[in-house]
């Protein structure tokens, strides 16, 4: 797969256990597809960021809108304006930036 040739083995390892990890409690805990949403796309925008990659945004987007759903539903309003005010706006500029200032895509 070209998108993990940059990964090593642990960091493979570590994002599929993981996964499992969130896909068993999403049974185990009988949680709805949006929260199983929120949480693997949260996951996954934390491990590309710190991979450098662009696509960290785009599931940062997925995430944003997922668990401020879920935030929402549980009456966590703090949580909604801090994702629905800060981070979804700031998404948007930081593809604008990594797009102004990247010579190339990095994924």
């Amino acid at each position: 797969m070209k998108y993990l040739k940059d990964w090593n083995l642990f960091e493979k390892i570590w994002l599929l256990t993981f996964t499992a990890i969130n896909v068993y409690l999403f049974f185990a805990w009988s949680d709805t597809w949006i929260g199983l949403t929120a949480s693997l796309t949260g996951m996954l925008c934390v491990v590309l960021t710190a991979k450098g990659k662009i696509s960290s945004f785009y599931f940062g987007l997925v995430n944003i809108l997922t668990y401020s759903y879920v935030a929402y539903r549980s009456a966590y309003y703090g949580d909604v304006m801090l994702n629905m005010l800060y981070f979804l706006p700031m998404t948007f500029v930081g593809i604008y930036f990594w797009n102004l200032t990247s010579p190339h895509r990095s994924d």
